[in-house]
Parts: C-alpha cells; sequence; structure tokens
C-alpha cells in the first residue's frame, strides 16, 4: 500500500479488531467475533473434487475426529478449518480418493480407491508429492532434527525426480498450472498404475519396509522404469499426443510369478527373482552386470541405467541421512576422480531452496564468514583446513558446524558435499556465485508514479500489467520466490535496516498464523496497522490492510508482493495495490504499481 494514504493518528491500531468468518449476527454485546483460519490445498492427479482431506495432526496417517477435514472442490481446492491449530504447515495432509465419489475433472470419475500425501508445508498432494512422503516415511523415525528432515525430503525430491526422468522443481508442484506436460504424464501413470497405497492401512504397511526388494518398492521400480523409458524419449511439446504407459483398466491383479509385482508392470512375469530389465536383452537387472548396455559395468558405471552415461569421472557424494563420521566423508571423497579448487576468500555463495527460502555466505579474508538465512544474519567463522575442507564453526570459532568441499562446478554453479556434524549427515547442496558488492535495486518497470498533489497514482495499472512487470524485472536476475516456506515461520521485512531510524520506511510484518502488522514510518514515529496475509498464487503473498485515510475515511487495501532479485540479504519486490481509496478492490480494478527493496531489519 502506498505511505501516503496512511495518515492515521498514533496509536490506533489499539482499536482496530480483525474480522474473519465470525457469525455476526449472533454475537452478543462485548463480544468478539472469531476469524477462522483457513489452509489450503489442492489433489491432483487432474484436479480431484470430492477427494476426502484430512491434516494429520498425530501422525497416525488415519483421520481422526479431531483434525481438520473437507471435501475437495472444483480445481482440487480443500480448504481446511485450522483456526485452532498452530502451524499447520508442520502437518502431513492426506487426500482419500474414493471410487463412485471423486471425480478427476480431466478423466472423469476414478477407476479405484487409493491415497496420497503430501509433505508437512506443501500444499499440492499429487501422486508425485505422495512418492516423496513415502520415501521420507520410510527413513525417518520422527528423532530427526529439522535439518536432517531438510535433508532427506531433497533427498527424496531429487530420487523421484530421477526415477521418472523429470525436472526436481516439478516434483511437488501444481504441473498442470504450470503446464508441465512430462511430469503431467508422470503423475498419471503412477495413479493408473494402482501403484499407490489403496488406503491409510496399506499406507502404513508400505512406509514400515524400506528394503529394495519390499513389494511396494519393487513395484515402484519397475514401473518408474518403464515411464521413464517415454519420458526420456518425448519431446515436452508431444506428451498431449504420447499413448499412456499405463491404463486403469488393465490387469493389476494377475502375477504369474508371484514376486509381488504384477504382470503388467513385470518385465520378467516368469521369473521370481527378477521384475526391470532396463536394456530389454532378456537378463533381469539383478543378474545383469551391465543394466543399460553401454559396455560399462554397473559398478564403475556413474548411471547404471542410463546408456548415455558411461564410466564414473566425476565426483559422487552419497547421501548418508545419519551415522556418519567425518572419516566417512573423506572417504567418499578420496574416491573422487577430481575435485575443482575452492577460491572462497572474498566470495559469496547463495543457495535457493525449492521452498523459496534462501541461504547465503559470505568468506571474508579475517575468517569471518555472515551467513544469511532468509535474510537473517547469524555469525560463523570459516577455514580451511587439513583435508582440505571448508569447515564452518559457529560465532565461538571452536564449535563445529559444517564441512563442505566443492565438488563439481559449472560457470556460476556450485555443488558442494557436505558434512553436517550435528546430525553425522552426509548429503549435496547447490549453490551459485553471487556478487554482494553490488546494490540491489528497486525495478522500475510499468510503475505508476505518485501526484503528490492528489495523493494518488499517475496511471493506475492491472494485476495482469504487475505480473508482465514482474517478470521483465526477473530477466536475467537471481530471483526466489515468496511462499509459506519462506515467510509463514514468522519473517519482518522492511524498507530500511532499522524500524524507525529514517523517512520512507515500510515495514511487513509475518506472523506464522496469517496475521501480521504493517509499520509506516515517516520520520515522525510509526504509524502501526494491523494486516492479515495469504499466498494469492504461486510466487505472489496478498496483504491485506485496514487503514484510516487523510479525511478520516475508513479504507482497505489490497497489496501483492513479488521477489523479483535477490541476493540473499536483499530483496528487491514488485509491489501491486488495490485500494477503496483508488478504484475499489475487484478483480478488474486498477491499482498503485511500484518497486521496492525489503531486507530484515538489524535489531541491533
Amino acid at each position: 500500500m502506498k505511505k501516503k494514504l496512511l495518515v492515521v493518528a498514533l496509536g490506533l491500531s489499539s482499536s482496530i479488531a480483525l474480522v474473519g468468518c465470525g457469525s455476526g449476527d449472533d454475537e452478543k454485546p462485548g463480544q468478539v467475533a472469531v476469524t477462522s483460519v483457513f489452509y489450503t490445498v489442492k489433489v491432483i492427479d487432474g484436479y480431484l473434487k470430492n477427494a476426502q482431506v484430512w491434516l494429520d495432526i498425530d501422525g497416525n496417517k488415519q483421520l481422526d475426529s479431531n483434525e481438520p477435514s473437507v471435501l475437495s472442490g472444483d480445481g482440487g481446492i480443500a480448504k481446511l478449518d485450522v483456526t485452532n491449530i498452530v502451524s499447520p504447515e508442520q502437518y502431513s495432509t492426506y487426500a482419500k480418493v474414493i471410487f463412485g465419489q471423486t471425480i478427476d475433472e480431466d478423466n472423469g470419475a476414478v477407476a479405484s480407491d487409493y491415497i496420497m500425501s503430501a509433505p508437512p508445508g506443501e500444499t499440492e498432494i499429487t501422486p508425485l508429492s505422495t512418492l516423496v512422503d513415502i520415501y521420507i516415511e520410510q527413513n525417518t523415525d520422527g528423532t530427526e532434527s529439522v535439518a536432517v528432515l531438510a535433508a532427506i525430503k531433497q533427498a527424496a525430491i531429487v530420487k523421484v525426480a530421477y526415477d521418472f526422468g523429470i525436472q526436481e522443481a516439478d516434483v511437488l508442484s501444481d504441473y498442470i498450472a504450470s503446464g508441465t506436460a512430462s511430469a503431467t504424464f508422470v503423475a498419471e501413470n503412477i495413479a493408473n498404475s494402482q501403484l499407490l497405497p489403496d488406503d491409510e492401512n496399506e499406507f502404513i504397511v508400505v512406509i514400515a519396509d524400506n528394503s529394495d526388494t519390499s513389494i511396494f518398492n519393487k513395484q515402484l521400480a519397475a514401473a518408474s522404469g518403464m515411464i521413464k523409458a517415454v519420458v526420456g524419449n518425448t519431446a515436452e511439446e508431444d506428451f498431449d499426443t504420447q499413448a499412456a504407459v499405463f491404463d486403469s483398466g488393465d490387469d493389476y491383479a494377475t502375477d504369474s510369478d508371484v514376486d509381488g509385482v504384477p504382470d503388467a508392470l513385470d518385465a520378467l512375469d516368469f521369473d521370481a527373482s527378477e521384475w526391470i530389465d532396463t536394456d530389454g536383452d532378456g537378463i533381469g537387472n539383478n543378474a545383469d552386470p551391465d543394466d543399460d548396455n553401454d559396455g560399462v559395468e554397473d559398478s564403475i558405471d556413474a548411471d547404471p541405467l542410463d546408456p548415455a552415461i558411461g564410466e564414473y569421472d566425476d565426483c559422487v557424494v552419497n547421501y548418508t541421512p545419519t551415522g556418519a563420521s567425518i572419516d566417512d566423508f573423506n572417504a567418499q571423497l578420496a574416491s573422487c576422480d577430481l575435485i575443482p579448487a575452492m577460491d572462497l576468500a572474498g566470495n559469496s555463495i547463495i543457495r535457493i531452496l525449492d521452498s523459496g527460502q534462501t541461504r547465503m555466505y559470505t568468506f571474508n579474508i579475517d575468517n569471518t564468514a555472515p551467513f544469511y538465512q532468509n535474510g537473517v544474519q547469524h555469525n560463523r567463522i570459516w577455514e580451511i583446513n587439513d583435508d582440505g575442507n571448508l569447515a564452518l564453526y559457529y560465532s565461538d570459532g571452536e564449535t563445529l558446524e559444517y564441512l563442505m568441499r566443492l565438488i563439481d562446478e559449472t560457470e556460476s554453479n556450485l555443488k558442494f558435499g557436505v558434512y553436517a556434524d550435528s546430525s553425522q549427515s552426509i548429503y549435496t547442496w547447490n549453490f551459485e556465485d553471487v556478487d554482494v558488492s553490488v546494490d540491489i535495486l528497486a525495478c522500475e518497470d510499468l510503475d505508476s508514479g505518485w501526484n503528490d498533489e492528489t495523493d494518488l497514482p499517475l496511471a493506475y495499472r492491472s494485476y495482469d500489467e504487475f505480473k508482465q512487470a514482474v517478470t521483465s524485472c526477473q530477466a536475467g536476475k537471481l530471483f526466489t520466490a515468496f511462499s509459506t516456506g519462506f515467510i509463514s515461520s514468522g519473517m519482518t521485512l522492511t524498507t530500511s535496516d532499522a524500524l524507525s531510524q529514517a523517512d520512507d520506511v515500510d515495514t511487513y510484518q509475518f506472523n506464522e498464523d496469517g496475521s501480521g502488522v504493517f509499520t509506516y514510518n515517516e520520520g515522525a514515529g510509526d504509524i502501526i496497522v494491523p494486516m492479515t496475509w495469504t499466498m494469492h498464487e504461486d510466487d505472489v503473498v496478498k496483504v491485506i490492510i485496514d487503514y484510516i485515510d487523510g479525511n478520516s475515511l475508513a479504507q482497505t487495501a489490497h497489496n501483492y508482493l513479488a521477489i523479483v532479485e535477490t541476493n540473499g540479504i536483499d530483496y528487491s519486490v514488485k509491489v501491486f495495490s488495490r485500494s477503496t481509496a483508488f478504484e475499489g478492490l475487484g478483480d478488474a480494478a486498477g491499482g498503485d504499481l511500484w518497486g521496492t527493496v525489503l531486507n530484515v531489519p538489524d535489531d541491533d
């Protein structure tokens, strides 16, 4: 919202109450309406309507009477009432697809019952998110730290993407909305193969056994290999005409060799010891010393299932979720044929997570290493130790946090092997070079401009023009996205590095429950107004602010914010604001469009 609209008296915020979906007609004098809070998810194969959706608060994979639940509606959207639930994003969500009730908006009535899930914090429940969630459940026991859980989740995303030959960014996405035909094709075939658990009880059985020879993992390996073979030979624009690998009407009951893999998925349905034959030579992968028939034995093949990739020559660091030692990490590095040199002093690197969160390190020549987590600074100490690894310590300079080694470098893309001391885990992280000496600036594309005499925009812009400006501002820039993962844990972003020290300061305080505070300062003191926020669409956060204008009239503004550039410390943001003081709040109403730079305020 444009600052000049916020001419309100100090202390006004104490007299403003947020009103949500309470039943105002039944209120008694002195009562305050209860504001309902909703957690919105989508159920997708195609978009699935009338699926039973719930938030699994107690983690038992069952729908219990005290857990929020609802049937999905049009577009697969399910709005779970989480009014009395703190941080609903910390729980997994489940969707029960019911034969005779659930409708696929693309293909009509579903052919069978099955259950899907999404890991905590993910709002698209799909066949792909289900496989990620199953992998996480198979490899955790509830004792993991936040860092270990994040590493396991990332490993799951990488595995699912690899298994089906799709991009990692598509695994936990709304692939229909993004128009990603390959991911749509994969998801539909997963559902058609009847691979997904039939119900909650089968889901529990599936996650109890993570061995390669469990019935589910054997079926998954067989089905994914068949799907990946088609994906790898089909151009993105050709999937619309590509025949399905599996049909929901196929026979998935017959299992001739009784190996747990139905004939429809089994490459060798006459041999109980084999169910996959990647190269089609009649020798199953368990017995075949060269699964992809590229002339390189599997034991020295960088990718035994891809004939285009031969003998290993790159450094591969294998994921180890827990129980690893520094010696184990160094042993993996010692097996690498080639490790790039690390030139870190005076440089900075940034990592942008799938959730939109940012991690940035600056390696100063005095061995300090400011670490910015979502723009919040933490102090670290760095050195290159006797093993040649980058050692990162907490601010005491003694307590080890991570060991890192650069294992692959392609232009500005940097891949590090990582040893996490607290969790005794080994995994990989991808970073990019970033130059923090170059200021992040506001992007002025399509800005409305401001008339100081009328206190109105010089030109009204549309929401479509806002999205157009976001796209143009992001071109050639390093950027991330607003998301629940980025701001829902509670974040404050301001146009100044101090809350009340300078003119022209706008501050958004995002609380994890969707509430917040908007603070404006024109040099004479803070003007504080309550706000609410939601994710309007992918990458765009919507902020609603009620305020009193200069004529003492109550007004409402809807601000839409999108990040167009970042260096991990500052975030260049495009803002589009509709207001009752402008042309109104309707979808067709014009509003004010401008650029700004936000960062986390310095509490010092």
